[in-house]
């Protein structure tokens, strides 16, 4: 099972998530979010509970002493070059987002 958020903030809200679909009996769970802040309990809970992998991206800086084994930070820097690039040279980001 896969569980979308746009933010990860303390993630309380994953935690229980992640509770919640143990009565499923899922072979894996995994989250995925476009903002990882990452605040207070949040590498505790990640780290404890049946999470296999976080992913997110790193339109927010996560410093290494923030990070859990469980955490794949990627970049959206290729992404936004390209959109910049097209931008200054008049040419449509549409395709960007169809791929």
């Amino acid at each position: 099972m896969i569980i979308f958020d746009d933010e990860i903030s303390r993630a309380t809200s994953l935690a229980a998530s992640v509770r919640a679909m143990s009565e499923f009996s899922p072979r894996s769970v995994r989250a995925a979010s476009t903002h990882g802040l990452f605040c207070g309990p949040a590498l505790r809970l990640i780290d404890e509970c049946d999470l296999q992998e976080v992913i997110t991206t790193n339109t927010i800086h996560l410093p290494e002493d923030r990070r859990s084994d469980k955490i794949r930070v990627l970049s959206v820097a290729p992404l936004f070059a390209e959109a910049i690039k097209r931008i200054h040279l008049g040419e449509s980001v549409s395709p960007l987002f169809t791929q």
